[in-house]
């Protein structure tokens, strides 16, 4: 451990004040030649401070050589250097009268810093005249000591007269600058610059230089010990205050080096000023851009909104300034500017920003008129910054910055930053001038909807290019023949798809079927199609062509339909003939798939009503749903999953819900009011999630008007603010009577019913249906109930069957699909077959999700994230079991696996 007497000792060491003084020289040697390479590289920035740089490289030289005498003294002392004393003794003179000269040039670099021109007062002539008078007399007395001989002066007094007359000529000097400081005139860059320089290199220089040379004073004088501890302290000391000196002094536009001021730090553009920028381009009036311009420079300038003010020059009525007399006295002064000094006003487009610092800066060192009229102009408005903003040649409006008890320094960062804030601004208010903004926010919107759609679209296409492309490969065709009521396989590909013997099992729905076609193709002599269900409930075409002879029979064609068979037998159904790749979709993608699952019906109505609700799966526009109540989440459930939206969010209003609160859970309340609130709706779903929002009528009309206000622009406002928020979030409305009767009652908003009924999907309902679309749908949800097909016989719904159910018909789908598997399940029973018939798991969901897991049936036990969603669903082992068909224990065992219990 080293204690104090030891550590002096290190310190007071010559070797170490050798090493000092070296990295002292080093330090000063360096800073001269980087100030001589940015001089000659800025030369057109400089050349106004040009005496000023002169005399701080005789400043730098003298510390130099300062350092230079004390490293031979020290290498000397140690023997690094075998040199007769004299010399070294006559360097050190040298180094002395060069002091006088570093000293005088000292006082003469501060002064200039605050001079327009070259300044040489009276004082300084002065003490160059005394320097080329006491020059000679030092060299005179101190030669003479070094060779023991006696002057008229002895050389003890001769050196402390030369260390306090130095300290005499740089008083004068800092005085009068320190007088000069306290001028209002002076640019505030120029004061920080000198500031920094008092405190941190002259003061502190002059008082090290002072306790190097005490000793001087004492009963040895010149012959005292100066090798201790002071000097290595005091070079190390004032090697560091040099490097702070340069660090900060250079930011300030020392010797103008740069032409603004300098910043260290990385300012972004990211975070908050995003944010802003965004809030900018929703705004709709002056005075939501007042406010987001406020906050903007609160937040990254940390300057109080009072002292920020906007001035719109198309409408001098509105300031951000709460005082009027002032903004309006402010206004009259720059509008008088902006309309009379043309010159100056072109100026302005050259420098975009004026900042005063800045300003007042380039005009102190010049004579050029327009920099002293910007300077004067600043003065009167007494800002700190004056942004103006065009709309191509014309100020449309201009931002100051008032100044403030605290001042701040802009670095050419911050300055960018502020320059492009305002060129952002000026398009916002160039906006808001010209053109109706919300016009515009409703033609973006709709642009981005319809690029939306064209997008999914596209996808789909893909999708079902792939998917016709697998059909073409894996085709498998059968043949069959008939002739004389009998059937005979032409193929093994036909035994593969009619598993039934179609002579035996002749009551067989498949072999009825079969054997009305080859009646109808020989009666008329045509090529006759119909589909049929093999025993997996996969549909198959079957096409009957009659034979050349007329008593050879029927040829028929067994396959699996490609997509062009099922268009072909759908298209002179369609209502708008263009639709016919919606038609494609509906029978290749996933989605089309997904939507004839829930709808197993191709009547025209229903194929119609399927292609309008994939249509508007596809799109992202808010949807008003009519249908019956029970069938509106199937509905929802389709559209949400469709659109790839990640959250679906209910809200199932009652006539007890509290207007107050829907609108707050809808948009919001100020955080002002409320600062720790929930997320609102329109927020927390943004790009994320579906809002379905059931019976809308019991909404005020207020709420509704706000509701209609985002469907129609895509902004909304929280309650009690007038702050805009974007938000895309997927709206899907019903109500429980029809639109014109809430109209009539007043309970339902007209403008909000204008921008639902832009996209409406109306289920038609199963009272208006016709008889055969009403069978075709009775077919369709038997064949998707029923899992299997070995009792398809005596399953089979039969005429009268359809006839009691078309007569007691139900309004909605789900009670229709309900009634027919109840009607299934019962001739089950009485057919004493129940314990093996299986109905669908799938038949009773509606939720895509889960209609998936039901597709995949054991296999979805493989899958964890699908096992998670059962989980949720139904946190019951026993009831996921039963729904995909396996045992518990093997729920029990993959619940375990993937930790869900």
């Amino acid at each position: 451990m080293i204690n104090l007497i030891d550590f002096i000792t290190i310190f007071s060491s010559d070797l170490f004040c050798l090493y000092t003084e070296i990295i002292g020289c080093i330090v000063s040697i360096t800073i001269g030649f980087l100030l001589i390479k940015t001089y000659i590289r800025h030369n057109e920035l400089t050349q106004k401070q040009a005496p000023a740089f002169y005399f701080l490289l005789i400043v730098i030289f003298g510390m130099v050589m300062a350092n230079i005498c004390w490293i031979l003294r020290y290498s000397f002392d140690l023997s690094i250097i075998s040199i007769d004393e004299k010399y070294v003794l006559h360097f050190i003179i040298l180094g002395w009268i060069i002091s006088f000269i570093q000293y005088q040039s000292l006082g003469l670099f501060i002064e200039n810093l605050l001079e327009k021109k070259f300044t040489f007062r009276w004082y300084q002539k002065l003490f160059a005249a005394i320097n080329s008078v006491l020059i000679p007399i030092f060299v005179h007395i101190t030669t003479l000591g070094i060779y023991k001989k006696t002057g008229f002066i002895s050389l003890d007094a001769m050196y402390q007269f030369a260390s306090l007359y130095r300290f005499f000529i740089v008083t004068p000097s800092i005085i009068t600058v320190l007088i000069k400081l306290h001028q209002k005139n002076l640019p505030i860059i120029l004061k920080k610059q000198l500031t920094i320089f008092l405190q941190y290199i002259m003061l502190p220089y002059l008082f090290i230089e002072f306790l190097q040379y005490v000793p001087l004073f004492g009963p040895q004088g010149n012959q005292a010990d100066i090798s201790g501890i002071i000097p290595a302290v005091s070079t190390i000391l004032m090697t560091i205050a040099i490097i702070f000196f340069s660090m900060h002094v250079t930011r300030f536009r020392f010797l103008n080096f740069s032409n603004k001021v300098q910043d260290r730090s990385k300012t972004s553009l990211t975070g908050s000023f995003k944010n802003t920028i965004e809030h900018l381009s929703l705004a709709t009036t002056p005075q939501e851009i007042i406010f987001i311009t406020q906050i903007f420079f609160k937040e990254n300038f940390q300057i109080a909104p009072e002292n920020v003010c906007l001035n719109f020059r198309n409408n001098q009525e509105i300031c951000s300034n709460n005082n009027e007399a002032s903004c309006s006295s402010i206004s009259n002064i720059i509008e008088s500017f902006i309309n009379t000094d043309y010159e100056a006003v072109n100026l302005l487009k050259q420098y975009r920003i004026l900042v005063a610092d800045e300003v007042m800066f380039d005009a102190f060192y010049t004579a050029d008129k327009n920099q002293h009229t910007l300077s004067n102009f600043l003065t009167k408005i007494s800002s700190e910054i004056f942004l103006p903003m065009y709309d191509k040649n014309t100020i449309i409006a201009y931002l100051t910055i008032n100044r403030s008890n605290t001042h701040k320094f802009y670095s050419i960062a911050e300055q960018n930053k502020i320059v492009i804030f305002g060129t952002f601004l000026a398009s916002a208010i160039n906006i808001m001038h010209n053109s109706n903004i919300l016009t515009l926010l409703q033609e973006s919107k709709k642009i981005k909807e319809d690029l939306y759609l064209k997008h999914q679209e596209i996808n789909q296409y893909k999708e079902s290019i792939k998917i016709l492309l697998k059909q073409k490969t894996n085709a498998q065709i059968g043949v069959l023949f008939y002739k004389n009521g009998k059937f005979s396989l032409g193929n093994e590909t036909s035994q593969k798809l009619l598993p039934i013997n179609l002579n035996h099992q002749t009551k067989h729905p498949t072999t009825i079927t079969i054997a009305k076609l080859a009646e109808q193709v020989e009666s008329f002599r045509t090529i006759q199609s119909r589909f049929l269900y093999d025993n997996n409930n996969r549909q198959l075409m079957i096409t009957g062509v009659p034979h050349l002879d007329h008593n050879g029979g029927v040829i028929f064609t067994i396959h699996y339909p490609d997509t062009s068979d099922i268009i072909k037998t759908h298209i002179d159904q369609l209502q708008d003939p263009s639709q016919i790749d919606y038609l494609l979709y509906l029978e290749t993608t996933k989605s089309g798939k997904l939507i004839n699952q829930i709808i197993p019906s191709n009547s025209e109505i229903l194929l119609n009503f399927k292609i309008k609700l994939l249509e508007i799966s596809m799109s992202k526009k808010a949807t008003f749903l009519q249908s019956h109540s029970d069938d509106l989440l199937s509905i929802v459930e389709i559209i949400h999953h469709i659109s790839l939206r990640n959250t679906l969010h209910i809200l199932d209003l009652k006539p007890t819900s509290s207007n107050h609160n829907l609108a707050m859970k809808l948009f919001g309340l100020n955080p002002i009011l409320m600062q720790d609130q929930e997320e609102s709706l329109l927020k927390k779903l943004d790009k994320t999630g579906t809002l379905f929002i059931k019976n809308i009528e019991l909404l005020d009309l207020e709420t509704q008007n706000k509701l209609a206000h985002f469907i129609k622009y895509g902004i909304f406002t929280m309650v009690k603010s007038e702050q805009k928020i974007s938000s895309d979030v997927r709206i899907i409305c019903s109500m429980s009577q029809n639109p014109q009767v809430l109209i009539d009652q007043n309970k339902l908003s007209i403008t909000l019913y204008k921008e639902l009924a832009t996209t409406t999907l109306a289920l038609p309902s199963l009272l208006t249906m016709e008889e055969t679309e009403l069978q075709e749908l009775i077919d369709g949800f038997a064949h998707q109930a029923i899992e299997e097909s070995n009792f398809t016989t005596l399953l089979q719904i039969s005429k009268r069957d359809k006839e009691q159910l078309i007569d007691r018909r139900p309004a909605s789908l789900q009670e229709f699909k309900s009634k027919i598997q109840h009607l299934l399940a019962q001739k089950s029973k009485e057919n004493h077959i129940f314990h093996e018939t299986h109905f669908d798991p799938e038949f009773n969901v509606t939720n895509p999700k889960l209609l998936q897991a039901a597709n995949l049936g054991k296999h979805a036990l493989k899958d964890a994230e699908i096992m998670s969603m059962l989980w949720q669903q139904f946190q019951c082992q026993s009831k996921i079991a039963q729904f995909l068909g396996v045992n518990r224990s093997s729920v029990n065992r993959r619940c375990k696996e993937y930790n869900l219990l």
